[in-house]
């Protein structure tokens, strides 16, 4: 009788927790043997970041910057503005692009910046750079999960504002 009270008690306190830390863990990936990624979320980081998952945006910002978003919101935030509101509905946001008034040169024209990284954590939103990225393999609403790292100092990046700079060793689409 003594032993069955004991287990339920035992069991009770490895229930209960005195950190109070209740959030879900981010999960390990893994990656089948076709290659393919099966267990990443659809957005995301690994606590040191040796890989993002996220949302690819391109814009028109500087001739044409291409995102990684990994903060649901953002997201929201972005597909949200890009829906046209029922026609004599005022939305009261304006979008828009310069069409023959804009002077930037295209990005590809432009020598990437070797200046110092800026000194504030990664965001959520990630500019993927290096030989390994390929931009012109995914197109706008795919999903990714990018393996590598945050630029470090000096190291040439894409000339995007806003973005953290992810230099990228390998990627793999996230269906």
């Amino acid at each position: 009788m003594f032993l069955p009270a004991l287990m339920v008690v035992g069991l009770v306190l490895v229930g209960c927790s005195s950190e109070g830390d209740y959030r879900t863990p981010t999960p390990a990936p893994t990656v089948g043997g076709n290659g393919t990624v099966s267990t990443f979320p659809k957005t995301g980081h690994a606590p040191d970041y040796s890989w993002v998952a996220g949302r690819v945006t391109f814009t028109k910002i500087q001739g044409g910057c291409v995102y990684i978003y990994t903060d649901p919101a953002e997201i929201e935030g972005y597909e949200v503005s890009l829906t046209p509101a029922p026609q004599g509905v005022q939305t009261g946001v304006t979008v828009g692009t310069a069409v023959h008034g804009d002077t930037s040169p295209p990005l590809r024209d432009i020598t990437p910046q070797t200046g110092p990284q800026a000194t504030q954590p990664p965001g959520s939103r990630f500019v993927a750079s290096g030989d390994r990225w390929d931009e012109s393999k995914v197109k706008d609403g795919d999903y990714v999960v990018l393996f590598g790292r945050p630029a470090r100092q000096g190291e040439p990046t894409e000339m995007c504002p806003g973005g953290t700079a992810y230099v990228v060793d390998r990627w793999v689409a996230n269906p």
